[in-house]
């Protein structure tokens, strides 16, 4: 297998993937859109709430099993729910939609405190730097001609290498251009970049085992206790209280798109496809959420090329309900 030119810094090593077909969910219906998910979804042409909005919502201290919400943000939602160390889960709003931090290291309190705040404050920076509904955003104010800071000016520049290198690997399905009205939007890689900025301010605190979920996209980081990996449910986004596959993470990336998803990243050159979703795992976050997105797009096909990239495998789910994987072991049984 090739790799994709341009890939980003990894996170971590491969994933351990296995998947299992229909699987009882038993909780309610699953957004069938990662991207506009949570009750402070942003939309395109809708300004969020602004940075004073964005805040710590819940910081809980579970020990044992901790609770799972009743309804559920995204397509792909974390199953490992019975951990021997304790459970440190915090919730927050970041980037127009929420992003959980679960914590398995067996740190107290303020340690997990620590990790959070280290990880809020991470994306919380990308937000303000990123942000096209912001016109007090840095690249917003690169864009004008404003001034910005060194720092902030190289990793635009990082994002915008990245785009570019995506959108001629893809052959130009993925645009950080809307090709009607050419307004430039880096959301389709900005925000696993984000997040994996955020995976490293985290371990930075000293934390190591813990997964980081962003409105659907999520990277785990070691395991939820000594004896087994992060599990990840990838909803069945036609059927509602059902998961269609289960995966399997270590130290690995899961980042879903699906049919609601319409972000002028996508440049649909291609007949539409018959996908409700379309899923990727890998070493980076902020390839395989764009993976996800251009896989989306191509279709059936996007199995097939997102296999040609080392470390990354996929599935789709058809509007029949057939799930389908490339053949590296995806889906198990």
């Amino acid at each position: 297998m090739g790799s994709c030119a341009g890939r980003g810094d990894d996170c971590g090593g491969h994933p351990l993937r296995v998947a299992r077909r229909g699987v009882a969910d038993g909780r309610s219906a699953v957004a069938a859109d990662q991207r506009l998910c949570g009750t402070g979804a942003r939309r395109p042409g809708r300004r969020a709430g602004g940075h004073a909005r964005r805040r710590l919502r819940r910081h809980v201290h579970d020990r044992g099993l901790p609770r799972v919400p009743a309804a559920i943000a995204g397509l792909a939602v974390s199953l490992s729910l019975a951990v021997a160390r304790p459970r440190h889960n915090v919730v927050f709003e970041t980037m127009g939609t929420m992003a959980t931090l679960t914590i398995a290291s067996n740190v107290d309190a303020e340690h997990a405190g620590i990790a959070a705040r280290a990880c809020e404050a991470s994306l919380a920076g990308d937000d303000h730097r990123f942000s096209h509904y912001d016109d007090r955003s840095e690249i917003m104010r690169w864009l004008n001609g404003a001034p910005i800071g060194v720092a902030a000016r190289r990793d635009i520049q990082v994002v915008l290498d990245q785009c570019l290198l995506l959108q001629i690997a893809s052959d130009g399905v993925f645009s950080a251009f809307d090709p009607a009205t050419g307004r430039l939007d880096t959301a389709g890689y900005a925000k696993g970049h984000a997040i994996g900025k955020a995976v490293h301010a985290v371990r930075s605190t000293g934390v190591q085992d813990f997964s980081i979920n962003v409105g659907g996209d999520t990277f785990c980081s070691g395991r939820p206790d000594p004896k087994r990996t992060w599990r990840i449910g990838v909803a069945d986004p036609s059927r509602k209280r059902r998961i269609a596959a289960v995966l399997e993470v270590r130290d690995g990336a899961v980042a879903t798109s699906g049919t609601a998803e319409r972000g002028s990243h996508i440049w649909h050159r291609r007949p539409s496809s018959s996908l409700l979703s379309f899923t990727v795992t890998g070493p980076d976050i902020a390839m395989a959420d764009a993976y996800a997105t251009i896989g989306f797009a191509m279709g059936e096909a996007g199995i097939e090329w997102v296999g040609k990239h080392e470390g990354y495998s996929s599935l789709a789910i058809r509007a029949d309900g057939v799930v389908i994987s490339d053949s590296t072991g995806l889906l198990a049984g």
